[in-house]
C-alpha cells in the first residue's frame, strides 16, 4: 500500500491534531512490536505515539489489511507492507463461513482454527 506525502500528512494531522515537521522521513517510526509482529508503538514525528491498530483503523480508515506492518519512505511516497489480514485473532471469517456451509458445527469450526481447545 502506498500513500503520497501530502495524503499521509493530511491523514496524520487530522487524526492527531498536530502539525508535522518538514521532514517526512521522520514522520513514522515503529519503535516496538508485539506478538505476531503487530505494531505496538509507532512514533509520529517525535510528537505522538499510536499503535498499529489506530494507524490501520483511524488514520488510514482500514486502507491497509492488518496492524502487523512495516513502513518506509522514499521519494515522496510512504510504503506500508502488511503481514496477514484482519485483527490477528486467528480465525478467518470467510473460511468459517465456508466450513459452516459444508455442514460443520460452530464447535468443529472453533476446533479447526484453535487446535487443542475444549469447548464446553
Amino acid at each position: 500500500f502506498t500513500y503520497s506525502e501530502s495524503d499521509m500528512r493530511r491523514k496524520l494531522e487530522n487524526y492527531l491534531g498536530i502539525t508535522l515537521s518538514d521532514d517526512p522521513s521522520q514522520w513514522l517510526n515503529i519503535t516496538e512490536y508485539e506478538d505476531g509482529n503487530y505494531v505496538k508503538t509507532l512514533m509520529v514525528d517525535g510528537q505522538a505515539a499510536i499503535n498499529g491498530r489506530q494507524m490501520r483503523e483511524r488514520v488510514l480508515k482500514y486502507g491497509i489489511k492488518s496492524a502487523a506492518f512495516t513502513v518506509s519512505y522514499e521519494d515522496g511516497t510512504f510504503t506500508i507492507t502488511t503481514y496477514g489480514y484482519g485483527h490477528g485473532v486467528g480465525l478467518s471469517q470467510n473460511g468459517a463461513n465456508i466450513l459452516a456451509k459444508q455442514g460443520y458445527s460452530y464447535v468443529d469450526i472453533l476446533k479447526f482454527y484453535f487446535t487443542g481447545i475444549t469447548v464446553e
